[in-house]
Parts: structure tokens; C-alpha cells; sequence
């Protein structure tokens, strides 16, 4: 009867454990990428300083296939003279996950990326990373649609 009590007594406190986890999938993933929570529209291009859309020097532009005559969703900014811009452009909507043929667009031509990468959706509100190459440090992006 002791080992029926003992028994019984340790499945509670597993199960106990397991009910007081309030973390949602949502907040792990917030936990380890801290931008997520940080709901300010800017870029934070790889290796440079945070380009925010209060910068009144640049124009930023959120676009579902139209600029460029590309068909690719993209988000970037450009100087007000255009006479620089910056575009991350990918294949494969709004939705959360990985992108297909992502590429940045600049005044210099179009290259491709090594991955875009949608974090979240929410609000009207992307989070997105991305990488000109494997061994590049990695761009934040967060903007409005």
C-alpha cells in the first residue's frame, strides 16, 4: 500500500510540473529572439545600425508585388532623392516560416539572399530575419502591412 501511495504521489507531482508551464510556443520563441517583442517599424541591416522609419531622410515601402515589376513581396526603404534603396524580396506571402527565393535589391542590382525568414505575424505587424550568406551577421527587419 506505502509503494501505491509513493507511486501515486510522484505522478501528481509530474503532473503538477506539467500544468504549471504557462509559456505559450509564442513566448518560448520571444524568449529566445527578444526583437519579437519590440513592436518599433525598422531595419537593422547586417553589420549596420538600425534604419528606423521615423528617419524622415528615407521613404519606407511595404509592397505585395508591384515595385520593381517583381511579383515578390518586399519591404525597404529608399533616400528621398532614390537616389540609394534597400529591398528584401521573397516568394511565399506573409505567412510564418522560411521564404522561397529571397533576394536584396539595391542600387547596385539584385542578389540573391541565403534565407528570409518570418518570425511572426501579428497586428498588421511582420518580424522577419535574414541573411546575405551563411557566414553574414543577421538583418532584423519589423514593419507594418
Amino acid at each position: 500500500m506505502r509503494t501505491t501511495i509513493q507511486i501515486g504521489f510522484i505522478f501528481s507531482l509530474i503532473a503538477l510540473a506539467g500544468s504549471c508551464s504557462s509559456k505559450s510556443d509564442t513566448e518560448d520563441v520571444a524568449s529566445e529572439l527578444p526583437f519579437l517583442k519590440d513592436y518599433t517599424p525598422r531595419f537593422e541591416e547586417a553589420g549596420s545600425s538600425a534604419q528606423r522609419n521615423s528617419d524622415a531622410t528615407k521613404l519606407f515601402y511595404m509592397d505585395k508585388g508591384i515595385l520593381f515589376s517583381s511579383s515578390k513581396y518586399k519591404t525597404g526603404y529608399a533616400s528621398r532623392d532614390g537616389s540609394s534603396f534597400y529591398f528584401v524580396e521573397w516568394s511565399g506571402g506573409l505567412s510564418v516560416g522560411e521564404k522561397s527565393n529571397p533576394s536584396l535589391r539595391t542600387q547596385s542590382g539584385e542578389v540573391p539572399l541565403a534565407y528570409v525568414k518570418i518570425h511572426k505575424a501579428e497586428g498588421g505587424i511582420i518580424w522577419l530575419t535574414y541573411k546575405q550568406s551563411e557566414n553574414s551577421s543577421e538583418g532584423i527587419i519589423v514593419q507594418k502591412w
